[in-house]
């Protein structure tokens, strides 16, 4: 069985193939993509960082700085406005989704739910893919997969509005609410 990997002959004559000069460009360039990513994984780090420092700013510091003054929103000086609001963010469990599937459908709110079809045809099957309805029926295609779900802003949308109502939602459907910080710069004139 030949082996795939070079020779330590082989490593030698590419070696000499290359000489000094373009030895010291490659190792140029070696060092400029190596800096290049350490450089990368700085910045995602120090945006991570960010991130986190800013969800602390936003979710538990304004927060709690305004209720411990009693206010909800204030304009400064510089006519900069700033709130805190109470946002709600909901998700269904991949558990519970038949479950709040059911009780969206029991009450007529199947509207929400979106179904993916998906099939995969081989190459030279355009004609199949361009009737691709008849042929499932046709055909019994089996080489499928059906997602159903709930676009995020869709549910959210849905999940307020339900609760400004004073409306039940099912437990199937998590419910997060969260006070947050929303600063609005004073439009420039």
């Amino acid at each position: 069985m030949a082996s795939k990997a070079k020779s330590l002959v082989d490593m030698e004559e590419d070696a000499k193939a290359v000489n000094k000069t373009s030895i010291a460009e490659l190792i140029k360039l070696v060092e400029r993509q190596l800096a290049i990513e350490a450089f990368i994984a700085d910045l995602s780090d120090k945006s991570k960082k960010a991130a986190e420092n800013l969800r602390a700013l936003t979710e538990i510091e304004l927060p709690t700085f305004f209720d411990s003054v009693g206010i909800k929103e204030i304009t400064l000086p510089d006519g900069t406005s700033v709130k805190v609001e109470e946002k709600v963010y909901p998700n269904i469990p991949e558990d519970n989704w038949a479950d709040a599937v059911t009780w969206l459908k029991e009450n007529n709110f199947d509207s929400l739910i979106k179904n993916e079809v998906k099939i995969i045809f081989g190459k030279g099957e355009d004609e199949k893919a361009e009737k691709i309805m008849e042929m499932l029926v046709k055909k019994k295609c089996t080489d499928f997969t059906n997602k159903q779900f709930i676009h995020p802003q869709t549910l959210g949308a849905f999940v307020r509005e339900r609760l400004a109502e004073g409306k039940d939602l099912p437990s199937a459907i998590n419910v997060n609410p969260v006070r947050k910080s929303t600063i609005k710069k004073p439009k420039l004139k």
